[in-house]
């Protein structure tokens, strides 16, 4: 029988929505441990579909997220 994992790497949530979606997806964006960058970018991106759509941006990320999964 296998020893149980101790030591998982779990993403921790993004500092400015503390959403662990969103914290995963910023390492998923991250080039060469660019964190800041990354970071920059996907709240860019959701400040910018907020203007559009004059949604929440977290609302349209976890539709998102929702609309592209198994489950």
């Amino acid at each position: 029988m296998r020893r149980p994992v101790k030591n998982r790497n779990i993403a921790k949530p993004d500092l400015e929505f503390e959403s662990d979606k969103l914290g995963k997806f910023i390492n998923y964006v991250m080039e060469s441990g660019k964190k800041n960058t990354a970071r920059d970018i996907v709240y860019d991106t959701l400040k910018y579909i907020k203007e559009k759509t004059e949604k929440d941006g977290m609302e349209i990320f976890e539709l998102a997220i929702k609309n592209t999964s198994h489950a």
